[in-house]
């Protein structure tokens, strides 16, 4: 390229960023969230940067149009994936961190997404098996961590035991019938008894040690079965609307750059169920309404704070607003049906009791972590009023991400107990909604418009 070309690329690139800004903003947030991640407790610096993040994804959920320019979002990818990769370096100290797993994803990734931004669609096959090897490379890692030794982290320990409990025929939330010592790094530690994840994640977790041998394999699957989905459903959308870019090969770079990947699967971090459901949502969203709703149903289900997010559904811009609404809520409470039909009070005591009546921590990834301490009536309160607010530019699947990415967000910024977990959640929904921004001619208009003009 000669330097007037390269000049006029140029300034088309930044006339493009200021017609959205919002998509610059969507790049800084899951870039200061990627690589803040490798800290093994909070500092003002780390709060400080996650705070700017969530202000940043409520600002890109109010301002971001319905679709954006693939190849300005593959620079955004790019952006954000050098973000997290620089935080790593600069950052990395956390003693428990598998190093070389970790560095030589990020070197191969980091390869893959700056091919993919100026190899061009030339190199494309080179690229793709490129992505390919840095999805099997996640893969690989992600499933040996799955039949590592047993570690003594509670969200494993209370997989297993709830296994136990289904294998002898007792409910894993009725009191006393699995015991497990809270895992805090910084205070005196508590006894949990009873199982105090969603039904949903039990069946998936516990099923999981069950079926598998493991509880950390319904992690595993869910998260690279994830990775390799959003592959395949960004370079079919790209395909179909005819852009000649690499913008599915640049959001696997950014996915699989992320270095809390490997870390949620050993523990058994529940956020990973959430995550294909929640795909599937954006994917389905302007196509098949019903559908889409019902994915997100599921998705609420299986973590307690999505409860601050169900309100966005009641204020979507289009005429499917309350089928949506009512096929989300019943799909979610259907999962609960089983056990509050066992033991409805020890559901109760598992999956809300539990949960209000625990102290800060002082390792959290929150305020609460630099000793802000924040009312939780208030924390909901906040997260409720503003998915209200975004809900009304949710009109496409990753807008749909944008807006539950920017509330989950802004509810664990302010929480008492936030960690690094919903922190990766939050991350790989951005970058998700980079992937699935560019969409379909068919899909670029909200459902109602559309509907109106068949």
């Amino acid at each position: 390229m000669t330097v007037p070309g390269l000049r006029q690329s140029l300034r088309s690139f930044w006339s493009d960023i200021r017609a959205d800004k919002g998509l610059l903003l969507l790049g800084i947030a899951i870039g200061l969230i990627g690589g803040t991640m490798i800290e093994e407790r909070a500092s003002w610096l780390t709060i400080s940067l996650l705070g700017i993040a969530t202000a940043a994804l409520v600002a890109c959920g109010l301002i971001i149009r319905r679709g954006w320019d693939s190849r300005v979002t593959a620079a955004v990818a790019v952006g954000a994936l050098t973000l997290i990769v620089a935080g790593t370096v600069v950052r990395f100290s956390a003693s428990y961190l598998n190093v070389p797993e970790i560095l030589v994803t990020q070197v191969l990734a980091s390869t893959l997404g700056i091919g993919a931004l100026l190899a061009g669609v030339g190199r494309r096959r080179q690229l793709r098996l490129l992505a390919v090897v840095v999805l099997v490379l996640v893969s690989f890692y992600g499933f040996r961590f799955s039949v590592q030794e047993p570690i003594d982290i509670d969200v494993y320990l209370l997989h297993e035991a709830a296994a136990d409990a289904l294998r002898d025929g007792q409910n894993p939330y009725t009191t006393g019938n699995v015991q497990v010592l809270e895992s805090l790094r910084f205070d005196e530690k508590d006894l949990i008894l009873e199982y105090t994840y969603p039904p949903l994640t039990l069946v998936a977790y516990a099923g999981s040690s069950i079926l598998l041998g493991d509880s950390r394999f319904a992690g595993a699957i869910a998260i690279v079965g994830s990775f390799w989905l959003v592959f395949a459903l960004v370079g079919r959308r790209e395909k179909a609307a005819g852009h000649a870019t690499n913008l599915d090969l640049a959001i696997v770079a950014l996915l699989c750059v992320n270095p809390m990947n490997y870390l949620m699967i050993y523990p058994a971090w529940t956020e990973a169920i959430a995550l294909p459901f929640l795909i599937l949502a954006a994917a389905f969203w302007t196509k098949r309404p019903l559908l889409a709703a019902a994915m997100l149903g599921l998705a609420f289900a299986t973590k307690q704070y999505f409860i601050v997010v169900a309100p966005l559904l009641f204020l979507l811009p289009d005429e499917y607003r309350w089928k949506r609404a009512v096929m989300a809520v019943c799909v979610a409470a259907a999962t609960f049906v089983p056990f509050l039909l066992w033991d409805a009070r020890g559901l109760w005591a598992g999956v809300v009791e539990h949960h209000l009546t625990r102290s800060p921590r002082a390792d959290a990834a929150t305020v609460a972590g630099v000793d802000i301490i924040i009312p939780t009536i208030f924390t909901v309160l906040v997260a409720v009023a503003v998915a209200l607010v975004l809900s009304r530019r949710v009109a496409t699947g990753g807008q749909l991400l944008i807006a539950i990415g920017a509330v989950v967000a802004l509810f664990t910024f302010l929480s008492v107990r936030g960690f690094r977990n919903t922190w990766w959640l939050v991350a790989v929904l951005g970058t998700v909604a980079l992937g699935f921004g560019q969409a379909l001619e068919a899909e670029s208009e909200p459902v109602e418009v559309r509907a109106r003009s068949a």
